[in-house]
């Protein structure tokens, strides 16, 4: 004869028992806010070094940019930007032809003309110029002109990192661009800061110069 077996769960008998909660301790709560802050202690000189490097490769990029618009308006025209004219010149080929087109025959008094994005370095502090409401170039052209004659395919160029404005400084807007020797090029990286990390200037030839 079998047995039945009747198994019964009486989900009401604890019903009334009260809930246990463990609650989280001073010290427990220290050692999680101790952990976090020194993972972040950690992180942050790779966060920091990261974000130098992308702008970095951002001021590159400018540099790269403003020396192909400026060969090719020298292909173009067969001849060298006259001085302090080449952040105009370049323009048309930099996919700023309105601006272009807007300075084709001077510059208008009280015109404001905004500073396209290249020739601004991210790690430059912005600087506004004599004319209101223009910012300044934070390239320069580093130049050997030749005397007499300004023949474009005897003239040695490179774009480069100015140091950061000082009150000493030309503040001239950016559409007078700043153009200097290859003599003034030296004391510049011998006497001044660079803009980017460790006083490093960059160039247009991919090449970096120690301030010192």
């Amino acid at each position: 004869m079998g047995v039945a077996f009747s198994y019964h769960r009486g989900g009401d008998s604890h019903d009334d028992a009260p809930e246990l909660r463990r609650a989280v301790s001073l010290l427990e709560t220290i050692i999680v806010l101790f952990i976090i802050s020194l993972m972040m202690a950690l992180l942050f000189p790779a966060v920091m070094a990261a974000r130098h490097r992308a702008l970095a490769v951002q001021c590159q990029n400018n540099l790269r940019q403003l020396s192909v618009a400026l060969s090719n308006s020298i292909t173009s025209s067969k001849q060298f930007p006259p001085p302090n004219r080449w952040t105009v010149d370049l323009l048309k080929w930099m996919e700023e032809q309105p601006l272009a087109d807007a300075m084709a025959h001077g510059i208008p008094k009280d015109a404001v003309f905004g500073r396209p994005k290249p020739m601004q370095c991210p790690n430059q502090t912005d600087e506004h110029s004599t004319v209101t409401n223009v910012e300044t170039c934070d390239y320069v052209l580093v130049v050997d002109r030749v005397v007499p004659y300004n023949r474009p395919e005897r003239v040695g160029w490179v774009i480069v990192d100015r140091p950061q404005i000082a009150d000493k400084d030309s503040h001239d807007p950016w559409y007078i661009g700043p153009e200097i020797t290859p003599d003034q090029e030296l004391l510049m990286f011998a006497n001044r800061q660079g803009p980017h990390q460790s006083g490093i200037y960059y160039d247009s030839n991919g090449q970096t110069h120690p301030d010192k």
